[in-house]
Protein backbone atom coordinates (compact mmCIF):
# COMPACT_ATOMS: atom_id res chain seq x y z
CA UNK A 1 0.00 0.00 0.00
CA UNK A 2 1.71 3.39 -1.07
CA UNK A 3 2.55 5.84 1.45
CA UNK A 4 0.68 9.05 0.24
CA UNK A 5 -2.86 8.05 -1.61
CA UNK A 6 -2.79 10.40 -4.73
CA UNK A 7 -6.12 9.40 -5.73
CA UNK A 8 -7.81 10.58 -2.67
CA UNK A 9 -5.83 13.66 -1.89
CA UNK A 10 -6.78 14.56 -6.20
CA UNK A 11 -10.49 14.32 -5.51
CA UNK A 12 -10.35 16.90 -2.29
CA UNK A 13 -8.59 18.98 -4.71
CA UNK A 14 -11.74 19.00 -6.84
CA UNK A 15 -13.86 19.87 -3.90
CA UNK A 16 -13.89 24.21 -4.81
CA UNK A 17 -14.15 23.50 -8.12
CA UNK A 18 -17.50 21.22 -7.78
CA UNK A 19 -18.89 23.63 -5.10
CA UNK A 20 -18.71 26.75 -8.00
CA UNK A 21 -19.95 24.71 -10.52
CA UNK A 22 -23.28 23.58 -8.07
CA UNK A 23 -23.32 27.86 -7.07
CA UNK A 24 -23.25 28.58 -11.01
CA UNK A 25 -26.74 25.96 -11.33
CA UNK A 26 -28.36 27.60 -7.93
CA UNK A 27 -28.13 31.25 -8.14
CA UNK A 28 -29.96 33.21 -10.78
CA UNK A 29 -28.25 35.88 -12.93
CA UNK A 30 -26.88 38.53 -10.91
CA UNK A 31 -24.13 41.30 -11.80
CA UNK A 32 -20.67 39.77 -10.85
CA UNK A 33 -18.56 40.53 -8.07
CA UNK A 34 -15.23 41.09 -8.93
CA UNK A 35 -13.22 41.18 -6.03
CA UNK A 36 -14.62 37.37 -6.34
CA UNK A 37 -13.02 37.19 -9.63
CA UNK A 38 -10.21 38.79 -8.24
CA UNK A 39 -9.71 36.15 -5.35
CA UNK A 40 -9.98 33.26 -7.66
CA UNK A 41 -7.45 34.58 -9.62
CA UNK A 42 -5.42 35.37 -5.84
CA UNK A 43 -6.53 31.48 -5.27
CA UNK A 44 -5.17 30.22 -8.02
CA UNK A 45 -2.05 32.31 -8.19
CA UNK A 46 -0.97 30.60 -4.89
CA UNK A 47 -1.56 27.25 -6.26
CA UNK A 48 0.64 27.37 -9.12
CA UNK A 49 3.37 29.16 -6.59
CA UNK A 50 3.14 26.12 -4.46
CA UNK A 51 3.38 23.73 -7.21
CA UNK A 52 6.04 25.19 -8.69
CA UNK A 53 8.16 24.14 -5.81
CA UNK A 54 6.19 20.71 -4.65
CA UNK A 55 8.59 17.74 -5.15
CA UNK A 56 6.10 15.65 -3.96
CA UNK A 57 7.83 11.81 -1.98
CA UNK A 58 11.00 13.10 -3.00
CA UNK A 59 12.11 15.98 -0.56
CA UNK A 60 10.54 18.01 2.41
CA UNK A 61 9.39 21.02 1.21
CA UNK A 62 10.28 24.17 2.26
CA UNK A 63 10.87 26.83 -0.46
CA UNK A 64 7.87 29.09 -2.17
CA UNK A 65 5.26 29.55 0.03
CA UNK A 66 5.94 26.12 1.81
CA UNK A 67 8.19 29.02 4.01
CA UNK A 68 5.58 30.47 5.37
CA UNK A 69 2.71 28.51 5.77
CA UNK A 70 2.75 24.52 5.72
CA UNK A 71 -0.55 23.89 3.24
CA UNK A 72 -0.88 26.64 0.57
CA UNK A 73 -2.50 24.36 -2.04
CA UNK A 74 -4.88 23.69 0.52
CA UNK A 75 -5.47 27.52 1.51
CA UNK A 76 -5.88 27.95 -2.41
CA UNK A 77 -8.28 25.69 -2.80
CA UNK A 78 -10.01 27.44 -0.03
CA UNK A 79 -9.54 30.77 -1.58
CA UNK A 80 -10.97 30.08 -4.74
CA UNK A 81 -13.77 28.32 -3.85
CA UNK A 82 -14.78 31.91 -1.47
CA UNK A 83 -13.73 33.78 -4.48
CA UNK A 84 -16.37 31.88 -6.17
CA UNK A 85 -19.01 32.87 -3.89
CA UNK A 86 -18.27 36.49 -3.76
CA UNK A 87 -18.54 36.41 -7.43
CA UNK A 88 -22.00 34.85 -7.56
CA UNK A 89 -22.91 36.83 -4.35
CA UNK A 90 -23.47 33.85 -2.45
CA UNK A 91 -22.54 35.26 0.82
CA UNK A 92 -24.58 33.01 2.61
CA UNK A 93 -22.73 30.29 2.07
CA UNK A 94 -19.54 31.66 3.08
CA UNK A 95 -19.90 29.54 6.78
CA UNK A 96 -21.07 26.65 5.42
CA UNK A 97 -18.42 26.52 3.03
CA UNK A 98 -15.49 27.40 5.74
CA UNK A 99 -17.30 24.20 8.05
CA UNK A 100 -17.43 22.12 4.73
CA UNK A 101 -13.52 23.05 4.70
CA UNK A 102 -12.74 22.18 7.74
CA UNK A 103 -14.28 18.43 7.82
CA UNK A 104 -12.45 17.84 4.35
CA UNK A 105 -9.19 18.72 5.00
CA UNK A 106 -8.75 18.28 8.89
CA UNK A 107 -8.07 15.14 8.93
CA UNK A 108 -6.38 14.82 5.49
CA UNK A 109 -4.01 17.28 6.56
CA UNK A 110 -3.42 14.79 9.58
CA UNK A 111 -2.64 11.87 7.58
CA UNK A 112 -0.37 13.65 5.81
CA UNK A 113 1.63 15.02 8.43
CA UNK A 114 1.92 11.54 10.14
CA UNK A 115 3.08 10.40 6.45
CA UNK A 116 5.78 13.20 6.36
CA UNK A 117 6.96 12.59 9.89
CA UNK A 118 7.46 9.07 9.05
CA UNK A 119 9.52 9.74 6.13
CA UNK A 120 11.71 13.33 7.15
CA UNK A 121 11.67 12.14 11.00
CA UNK A 122 13.03 14.90 13.04
CA UNK A 123 13.16 17.75 10.16
CA UNK A 124 9.77 17.34 9.14
CA UNK A 125 9.40 18.48 13.54
CA UNK A 126 11.38 20.84 13.27
CA UNK A 127 9.79 22.43 10.13
CA UNK A 128 6.23 21.88 11.49
CA UNK A 129 6.84 23.87 15.13
CA UNK A 130 8.46 26.93 13.06
CA UNK A 131 6.00 27.16 10.08
CA UNK A 132 1.94 27.49 10.93
CA UNK A 133 -0.28 25.18 9.16
CA UNK A 134 -3.07 27.82 8.13
CA UNK A 135 -1.91 31.43 9.01
CA UNK A 136 1.46 32.10 7.33
CA UNK A 137 4.70 33.41 9.48
CA UNK A 138 5.36 36.51 8.78
CA UNK A 139 8.94 36.11 8.13
CA UNK A 140 10.91 33.65 5.53
CA UNK A 141 11.45 30.17 7.20
CA UNK A 142 15.25 30.30 8.48
CA UNK A 143 15.55 26.74 7.20
CA UNK A 144 13.67 27.10 3.86
CA UNK A 145 14.88 25.62 0.97
CA UNK A 146 15.94 28.38 -1.95
CA UNK A 147 15.47 25.89 -4.99
CA UNK A 148 13.96 27.89 -7.65
CA UNK A 149 10.24 27.69 -9.23
CA UNK A 150 9.96 25.65 -11.69
CA UNK A 151 7.33 25.12 -14.28
CA UNK A 152 8.07 21.56 -14.90
CA UNK A 153 6.81 20.98 -11.65
CA UNK A 154 3.88 22.59 -11.87
CA UNK A 155 3.12 20.12 -15.29
CA UNK A 156 4.55 17.12 -12.87
CA UNK A 157 1.77 18.02 -10.18
CA UNK A 158 -0.98 18.74 -12.75
CA UNK A 159 -2.31 22.00 -11.66
CA UNK A 160 -3.04 22.58 -15.22
CA UNK A 161 -6.26 20.80 -14.23
CA UNK A 162 -7.38 23.18 -11.58
CA UNK A 163 -6.57 26.53 -14.35
CA UNK A 164 -8.43 24.34 -16.72
CA UNK A 165 -11.08 24.16 -14.41
CA UNK A 166 -11.45 27.44 -13.33
CA UNK A 167 -11.35 28.47 -16.97
CA UNK A 168 -14.06 25.87 -17.91
CA UNK A 169 -16.26 27.79 -15.05
CA UNK A 170 -15.53 31.19 -16.11
CA UNK A 171 -16.96 29.86 -19.76
CA UNK A 172 -19.78 28.10 -18.22
CA UNK A 173 -21.20 31.46 -16.11
CA UNK A 174 -20.57 33.67 -19.45
CA UNK A 175 -22.65 30.92 -21.27
CA UNK A 176 -25.21 30.67 -18.41
CA UNK A 177 -25.19 34.83 -18.25
CA UNK A 178 -25.93 35.44 -22.29
CA UNK A 179 -27.61 31.69 -23.23
CA UNK A 180 -29.66 29.99 -20.64
CA UNK A 181 -30.91 32.56 -18.90
CA UNK A 182 -31.99 35.07 -21.66
CA UNK A 183 -33.30 31.87 -23.43
CA UNK A 184 -35.73 31.04 -20.50
CA UNK A 185 -36.29 34.44 -19.37
CA UNK A 186 -37.43 35.97 -23.40
CA UNK A 187 -38.81 32.89 -24.59
CA UNK A 188 -36.29 33.22 -27.79
CA UNK A 189 -35.67 30.33 -30.05
CA UNK A 190 -32.23 28.86 -28.90
CA UNK A 191 -30.39 28.95 -32.18
CA UNK A 192 -31.61 33.15 -32.00
CA UNK A 193 -30.01 32.74 -28.73
CA UNK A 194 -26.84 31.40 -29.35
CA UNK A 195 -26.26 33.28 -32.55
CA UNK A 196 -26.35 36.47 -30.65
CA UNK A 197 -24.09 35.25 -28.24
CA UNK A 198 -21.55 34.45 -30.85
CA UNK A 199 -21.66 37.42 -32.41
CA UNK A 200 -20.68 38.86 -28.92
CA UNK A 201 -17.64 37.09 -29.09
CA UNK A 202 -16.41 38.79 -32.17
CA UNK A 203 -13.27 41.04 -31.54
Amino acid sequence: MPLVDIGWVRRRGAVPFVFAALLLFWFQRAEPNWWGVLLVCAGEGLRLWAAGHLRKDQVLTTGGPYAFVRNPLYIGSLTIAIGFVLMLRGYLLILPLLAGFALAYRAETRREENVLRQKFGAVFDQYRKAVPAWIPRLSRYPQASLEPFRWRRVLHNREYNAVLGILLLFLAWDILDDVLYPWLAEGKALGDVLARYLRHLRP
